[in-house]
C-alpha cells in the first residue's frame, strides 16, 4: 500500500490549513487574554472590597438590631394600651 505523491501533497495542504486557522485561532483568543487582563480584580482590590463590605454589613446589621428593639417595644406599649382598654369597657 504506497501513498502516491499526489495525496502526500494534499496532506500537506491541508495541514497548513490546519496550521493557519490554529494560528489564527490562537491569535484571537491572545487579543482576547490581553484585552481582558487588565481589568481583573488584584489582591488589594478584593482585601478593599472585602473590609468594605464588612463594615457595610456590620453597619446595617446595628441599624437592623436598633429596629428591631424599637419594633418590640412599641408592640408591647400598644398590647398594654390594647390590654388596659379592654379591662375598662369591660368593667361593670
Amino acid at each position: 500500500m504506497a501513498i502516491n505523491s499526489d495525496e502526500q501533497e494534499g496532506n500537506v495542504e491541508r495541514i497548513s490549513d490546519y496550521d493557519r486557522m490554529l494560528e489564527r485561532r490562537i491569535t484571537i483568543l491572545e487579543t482576547r487574554w490581553d484585552a481582558i487582563l487588565p481589568t481583573l480584580a488584584t489582591k488589594a482590590d478584593l482585601a478593599e472590597l472585602k473590609a468594605e463590605l464588612k463594615d457595610s454589613i456590620y453597619s446595617e446589621s446595628s441599624k437592623l438590631t436598633r429596629w428591631l428593639v424599637t419594633l418590640t417595644v412599641t408592640m408591647i406599649f400598644g398590647f398594654a394600651a390594647m390590654f388596659a382598654t379592654m379591662l375598662t369597657l369591660l368593667r361593670p
